[in-house]
């Protein structure tokens, strides 16, 4: 009766985890899949562990040593499985496609099925690589081969295929095997056979499969062989690998050369896969603090979890996502039947496992692939479940007392599965100590088998002495025996379907035994832009862009675009720009959208900007500090020890291996500029040109620096808190009693507490612009597109970061800037771990003023952010007498282009009439005007011109 009661209760907690977990409404297939690997490991959770049937992957040598080297009796033919064409299959394919059956056991009449498609480029010389796709019991076909790495993709109408130009079979020859025998076309004749499947029969069956498979494709023979997977691949690779070592390790034989692993996503162990999906969860803001909290109080995440446990999880409520993506689109179907992606993803279609069941479900497919004709093929093969039956989990479900959105439907449940190894991590390290090359991937946006996960069950080999390289498609570790871990960044559980180049990245660093590397720093010719995608005709200046090595030993690389003045650029001066965050690009905002010389067009192609600063100076912008845009550090444990210290050194460095490799430059006039969190950037690297020349004038040649120039910067904590609120209320954003309270329990001190923190959060400043309270703002549109609230600024956008990432996103911008091209490219990174920013800027300002260098700060009047009021109160804290009162400046159009007021030691106030946080985008004339006095050593200009 106890055991009864014990097995009820897990039904019970196996309905509450699918709930809450696994969506009720979603994809058909993601739903099979997800349930498929749910419902193993709640029956791997109740075997019994002092069961007496012997492990047999405690001892692979052993256990399988009886297996044959090679076939005695092999049927079928090489020439019978070649395929003459697939319907609906692309014009002009360049490579050889075969499929069909390979009998595993005569007895039972058990026999695999495979798709097998080799490379269009040398097949001769390419390895060998079988590909397994997880569930346990979904196709590697339908999936694999489909939706993911083969060479094609089944468009919507389920009739005609596209090319996949990121396909695996560029650099291999791909097997994709279904298996086990009742998954996809693969077939038992004995129907017991289905009642037996489990990981040691599945791993023989590859295993005779493989031997049979090579006798029909001799030429295979001693050909570099791989095994490759993902999700409960997790296990079919490692134990297939396992029977192949053992075999090898008893006969001396070796029959496929095997050489390595690689698989993703993986099921490693059960229970960590449980804690890592939960946990994933929460660190992703799907799960809140407190039912994390409950979570961690009740659930050990181990065999003694019962109903507290998942009590804690019921109230987990995920909504309808996609869980093997957790930011994907989904698949949604029309009342007539049709089904449509629910937003756009570029590239991967929610929907395409509808359009792979139509495809692989055409007779004259099934003909074309020389399958068992009238086969009703399923992406996931099941039977029905005895232990937790169908009916208890209605029940359970029932009781959860949520509305249906989607009537009853079929849905397959997962078959009889029998022993399963708990963990994985004994065998995984087992391989790596025979010598095998053994990688692991995750796509960071999987919550079912998620990159948590895989990091608790890979941090359980405790003797890793690991060294970090950053990738900027992910994140890569390898340890002393060249186990090698990777993250691939944006994907989810299928890594090639949601980023295809990402995994042909990896996938050809892992062939070729070497962690994927970035380009190596490279020499002025070679950064030489030719031209940028879609840039306007007769550009007439030269423009650069590459990395710039600043600490080789922890392979740590900035990213610059340098161009160069259209004006007689051999004796205009220099200028570094430097954007804010801290952590934002400034090839993004600074060249792109504000004092750059072209602007991006919302159709992707660029124009000139007319106000550009390189009409007045030869200008680098730079991606600063590593981790920003396409900068980037192999060692990742420098993106949690950045600072205001370490980017400054390294600006330094780079600019001191920047002149190196443009000569020219050296002894030129050099400025240093910037804007918001620039008002700590360039005073401090000011700071540190004026410290080496003045101290080590002989280690490398000085620096010409002139003066800085930068805008609506941070410069006191405190100050520019006080300054943005009373910004706002002096703009009519916040009212004088709300104003009030604020003053009354504020003092813009580090004493403020939480009365402060009420008061100055007790207003609605509404949809506004903070950075231009006055400019319009970017909207969204139902069907995705961006469009302005206004045109109410002559030549300002809001939308236009919205073209600019996905421009410097391109494969062609990429590789015309020279950069990385598995970068995703974005505006700012968030991530970086700042560890040093002084709270106040004044005293290092004052002291490079007292040093006679020149320093000018401007400040658009309109930004409410880094406000012309804040400004204004760290600048009386230089105490500096005024030399030059306040007074307006004029441009040549004769409008007043903002006021400035001069001090001692020529330190110089302007404000911009009418400009936000971003001064040159809002006022590009005025800012260049602006500039030009700044170079000119001489206040703008004070008179209406004639």
């Amino acid at each position: 009766m106890a055991k009864s009661l014990r097995q009820i209760s897990r039904c019970i907690l196996l309905a509450i985890l699918v709930a809450a977990v696994v969506p009720l409404t979603t994809n058909a297939a993601l739903l099979n899949q997800a349930a498929l690997l749910s419902q193993f490991l709640e029956r791997q959770a109740k075997a019994n562990p002092n069961a007496d049937e012997a492990d047999p992957w405690a001892d692979p040598a052993s256990s399988f040593a009886h297996l044959p080297t090679y076939c005695k009796n092999p049927s079928g033919s090489k020439e019978a499985d070649r395929i003459a064409a697939l319907p609906g299959q692309p014009p002009r394919v360049n490579f050889e496609q075969y499929a069909g059956y390979v009998t595993v056991d005569e007895e039972h009449g058990r026999a695999l099925f495979y798709y097998f498609v080799e490379s269009p480029y040398d097949a001769a010389s390419k390895p060998l690589l079988l590909w397994l796709n997880g569930g346990p019991g979904c196709s590697s076909l339908g999936a694999g081969a489909m939706t993911e790495l083969g060479p094609f993709r089944v468009n919507p109408d389920g009739k005609t295929l596209s090319r996949n130009k990121h396909a695996w079979n560029n650099v291999a020859n791909v097997i994709f095997l279904e298996s086990p025998a009742g998954v996809g076309f693969s077939y038992s004749n004995t129907s017991s056979d289905y009642d037996k499947s489990g990981d040691s029969r599945t791993a023989v069956d590859s295993y005779i499969f493989l031997l049979n498979w090579l006798e029909r494709f001799p030429e295979y023979k001693g050909r570099d062989f791989y095994i490759a997977g993902e999700s409960y691949g997790g296990h079919y690779v490692p134990e297939l690998a396992a029977v192949i070592v053992a075999v090898r390790k008893i006969t001396g034989k070796n029959p496929t050369n095997l050489k390595g692993i690689i698989f993703g996503n993986p099921l490693l162990d059960g229970y960590k896969n449980r804690k890592g999906q939960l946990e994933f969860l929460w660190n992703h803001g799907v799960i809140s603090d407190e039912v994390w909290d409950n979570i961690t109080q009740h659930c050990s995440f181990g065999p003694s979890d019962g109903l507290p446990c998942g009590e804690a999880i019921q109230s987990v409520q995920i909504g309808d996502i996609d869980t093997y993506n957790i930011y994907a689109p989904m698949c949604i179907q029309a009342p007539n039947g049709t089904s449509y992606s629910s937003s756009y993803l570029p590239g991967y279609d929610p929907c395409i496992d509808i359009y792979v069941d139509v495809y692989l479900n055409n007779p004259e497919v099934q003909k074309a692939i020389h399958a068992k004709m009238n086969t009703d093929w399923s992406l996931c093969a099941g039977d029905m479940d005895d232990k937790c039956p169908l009916t208890a989990t209605r029940y359970s479900v029932k009781d959860l007392n949520l509305t249906i959105t989607k009537p009853w439907r079929p849905c397959v449940i997962p078959w009889n599965w029998n022993k399963a190894p708990v963990t994985m991590v004994p065998m995984m390290s087992w391989l790596v100590d025979t010598g095998l090359r053994v990688w692991l991937y995750s796509g960071d946006m999987d919550s079912v088998c998620s990159l948590t996960a895989t990091r608790y069950s890979e941090g359980s080999q405790s003797d890793c002495h690991r060294t970090m390289e950053t990738l900027v498609g992910g994140y890569v570790q390898q340890d002393r025996r060249g186990f090698t871990f990777a993250s691939v960044r944006g994907a989810g559980r299928m890594v090639p379907s949601f980023q295809p180049e990402r995994s042909m990245v990896l996938f050809h660093s892992f062939l070729n035994g070497v962690l994927p590397l970035g380009p190596p720093s490279g020499t002025k010719e070679a950064d030489h832009i030719l031209g940028l995608p879609g840039q306007p005709p007769r550009v007439n200046f030269r423009q650069y862009s590459g990395y710039v090595t600043v600490n080789p030993d922890q392979g740590r690389e900035l990213f610059y675009y340098f161009v160069e003045s259209p004006y007689d650029a051999a004796t205009k001066p220099l200028i570094l720009w430097l954007n804010g965050g801290p952590g934002c690009s400034s090839l993004g905002f600074g060249a792109m959208k504000e004092l750059g010389p072209f602007r991006v067009n919302p159709d992707g192609t660029l124009r000139r900007n007319k106000h550009s600063w390189n009409n007045l100076a030869n200008v680098i912008f730079l991606e600063s500090p590593a981790g920003v845009g396409f900068s980037f550090s192999k060692n990742t444990s420098y993106y949690d020890d950045v600072g205001d210290q370490s980017t400054a050194e390294d600006t330094y460095v780079f600019l001191v291996k920047w002149l190196e490799r443009f000569p020219e430059y050296k002894g030129r006039d050099f400025y240093i500029s910037g804007e918001s969190y620039g008002g700590h950037y360039v005073p401090e690297l000011a700071t540190v040109v004026m410290y080496m020349n003045h101290h080590f004038p002989g280690l490398v040649d000085p620096i010409n620096l002139k003066g800085i120039i930068f805008g609506n910067p941070l410069l006191d904590d405190y100050l520019n808190g006080k300054g943005e609120l009373e910004f706002l209320w002096s703009h009519g954003v916040i009212s004088d009693e709300v104003w009030a309270r604020i003053l009354a329990n504020c003092t813009f001190t580090p004493s403020d507490d939480w009365p402060c923190f009420v008061a100055a959060h007790s207003f609605q400043r509404g949809n506004i612009d903070r950075y231009n309270i006055y400019a319009p703002v970017c909207l969204q549109s139902r069907n995705g597109t961006y469009y302005p609230s206004s045109h109410s600024i002559p030549g300002y956008d809001p939308c236009s970061y919205h073209y600019i990432q996905p421009y410097l996103d391109r494969h062609e911008v990429k590789q015309a800037l020279h950069a990385r091209v598995d970068t995703k490219w974005e505006g700012c990174n968030l991530d970086l771990a700042w560890n040093d920013s002084p709270e106040f800027m004044v005293p290092i300002i004052k002291r490079l003023i007292n040093n006679g260098l020149k320093v000018w700060i401007y400040s658009g009047d309109f930004d409410s952010i880094c406000s012309l009021t804040a400004t204004r109160f760290s600048v009386n804290d230089l105490k500096l007498s005024i030399t030059a009162k306040w007074r307006p400046w004029y441009t040549p159009d004769s409008e007043v282009g903002g006021y400035v007021q001069q001090y001692q030691g020529g330190f110089t106030l302007a404000s911009v009439r009418a400009a936000g946080h971003l001064v040159p985008t809002f006022q590009p004339k005025r800012s260049l005007v602006l500039l030009y006095a700044f170079l000119k050593n001489m206040l703008p200009p004070a008179d209406i011109p004639n």
